[in-house]
């Protein structure tokens, strides 16, 4: 397994957004999550880990409305494993935050 970038979005106002989704057949290890405040004023941020593709639900969050300042960076580091279908989620109060997420993919 080979460390590599597994996805980036930029957030949308109060909209929950797919970060990434571990592949069909494929079992995924996830070692950081950074996001950059690319604004001036402070936003909260959600991070979660959905495991059934529904709604998300308040057993699935990892950080719930987490302050982060202006012009700012928050990494998060993880040795979180996924399987197939598993979904990261991400949300956000503004659409000033850009969500990347690292770690390592397999083949099953």
């Amino acid at each position: 397994m080979t460390p590599k970038c597994l996805g980036k979005v930029v957030s949308v106002a109060t909209t929950e957004k797919v970060l990434y989704l571990t592949p069909y057949a494929t079992s995924s290890i996830l070692t950081s999550i950074i996001v950059c405040n690319r604004g001036a004023t402070t936003s909260t941020f959600r991070i979660s880990n959905n495991t059934t593709s529904d709604v998300t639900s308040t057993s699935d969050y990892l950080y719930y409305d987490i302050s982060i300042t202006g012009n700012d960076t928050f990494v998060a580091e993880f040795n979180l494993p996924l399987i197939t279908n598993n979904e990261i989620r991400v949300y956000s109060d503004t659409n000033n935050l850009t969500f990347s997420v690292y770690g390592k993919e397999d083949k099953v």
